[in-house]
């Protein structure tokens, strides 16, 4: 989620005009933790365009405002603010609003969350509470709560939540409960939560868009589509990615190996355009790469490589387009012969 949508979508929050849809995704963006370093110049930068059209002290205004993002709100401040009214408009009550939930978010997910995130090109495996498996690709933050597991209702396999920035294999442990109820394993990212009880699956969440590869099981997603959710049930080999740019949601049938190939260290391209290996050079391996001739990005390649021998993977490019491919450190220029 861009910064102009999330002040439109806080925005909203205050005026009561979001949807339902609306709704979720904003709540989704306040409780992931890959997202709690932007809360201040977020809160910030909205409190600025509002307090133009409020009558309010600025110097009391501000006060107000850095207390509540150093996490100095107490308890028995905030009527007294709301009944000596210096908020003259329900706009700027609900606002404050606003701050206080986004302020206790970002102290509490700073606190209480357990965080993995992997450099540019490393592969991580990580072992959940739960035995639940998760491999991490490189440029990736994998976050859960700090007390998973130490509550009667996780002890019972309830309450598994992840939320995921970037890329990750997830080998989930089906949890049977006292009531035969199979326990939900839920992962979420910008775009929407992936849900599934006992399945293996890949799940892309980069460039404001969320893709996701079932290898085996079932899968529930919930897609946010047309002001209202969806719920998507994928079967093994299905593919569905959703971006929120395009706000547009594509299916279809892969091979699912191709997709999750990047765990055992290999890259395999099927028909796969030159505008995504570009976009999964800088992605996953930190590279710039700059594209010279744009009219070329549509070109498909095919073939497999080692993550290990990106080199090779610019040699074949080269040769297969007849392109220039040139690296300098982590600039890789592309173009076409003089």
């Amino acid at each position: 989620m861009n910064q102009p949508r999330r002040q439109e979508l806080l925005r909203k929050f205050a005026e009561d005009t979001c949807t339902p849809a609306e709704l979720r995704e904003l709540f989704g963006y306040l409780r992931q933790p890959g997202y709690r370093t932007e809360y201040a110049e977020v809160l910030q930068d909205l409190w600025n365009r509002m307090q133009a059209d409020q009558t309010l002290d600025s110097g009391r205004s501000q006060v107000i405002l850095n207390n509540i993002l150093r996490g100095e709100v107490v308890a028995e401040e905030t009527p007294t603010v709301v009944r000596s009214q210096l908020w003259l408009s329900r706009v700027a009550a609900v606002f404050i609003g606003i701050l206080i939930v986004a302020a206790v978010g970002y102290l509490y997910l700073r606190e209480d969350t357990v965080r993995y995130q992997t450099e540019y090109g490393q592969l991580q495996v990580i072992t959940l509470p739960d035995s639940s498996r998760v491999t991490l690709n490189g440029n990736s933050t994998l976050s859960y709560r700090a007390d998973w597991g130490n509550t009667p209702t996780d002890q019972s396999g309830a309450g598994r939540e992840i939320w995921l920035e970037g890329e990750a294999f997830f080998e989930v442990t089906e949890i049977v409960l006292a009531s035969q109820q199979k326990a939900k394993f839920v992962v979420h990212t910008a775009q929407l939560d992936v849900e599934v009880v006992g399945t293996a699956f890949n799940v892309t969440n980069r460039r404001r868009a969320t893709q996701v590869v079932l290898n085996s099981g079932k899968v529930k997603l919930h897609v946010p589509v047309e002001e209202q959710d969806s719920i998507i049930t994928m079967e093994p080999g299905d593919l569905v990615a959703f971006s929120e740019a395009a706000r547009a949601l594509e299916q279809r049938v892969v091979r699912p190996e191709q997709y999750s190939s990047w765990k055992e260290r290999q890259l395999v391209f099927v028909d796969t355009p030159l505008s995504d290996i570009i976009a999964l050079l800088e992605d996953t391996y930190g590279f710039r790469v700059v594209l010279e001739d744009p009219n070329i990005a549509e070109k498909k390649f095919n073939g497999t490589v080692s993550t290990e021998q990106i080199s090779l993977l610019l040699k074949a490019l080269s040769s297969t387009f007849n392109l220039t491919v040139q690296q300098e450190d982590d600039l890789i220029t592309i173009q076409r012969p003089q």
